[in-house]
């Protein structure tokens, strides 16, 4: 999982609970570049289980995807040339990935705790 922000370590946390092996890396901050273009919105991920209420993870940010699709070649040029835009792609790819994990650790008993209303 590749978070941003304060989504990174408690997301971590969850996996390391599910039975997940991780490699870290931390930066000290998200990426000026993300923020100069304007790509970061506030994240929600919902996930609906059996239980009656969705698992609802927010308090971070991500990449806004339609954003990134607007970028000038240019920008998209040094994002690449920096190493940030496959990080970016890993990010959006990892946040896809949110609801597998997940339903891999319902699948081996090893739920997060239930949503309180």
């Amino acid at each position: 999982f590749i978070g941003l922000g304060i989504m990174g370590t408690p997301m971590a946390g969850h996996l390391i609970k599910g039975g997940h092996q991780l490699f870290l890396y931390s930066r000290p901050s998200v990426p000026k570049e993300l923020t100069d273009a304007g790509l970061l919105m506030d994240g929600e991920v919902s996930i609906q289980t059996d239980a009656p209420d969705p698992f609802i993870y927010r308090g971070f940010q991500m990449v806004d995807e339609n954003k990134l699709r607007d970028l000038r070649g240019d920008q998209l040029r040094k994002m690449m040339q920096s190493g940030l835009l496959p990080l970016v792609h890993a990010h959006l790819f990892s946040l896809q990935a949110m609801r597998e994990i997940f339903a891999r650790q319902i699948g081996q008993g090893k739920m997060p705790p239930t949503p309180t209303a």
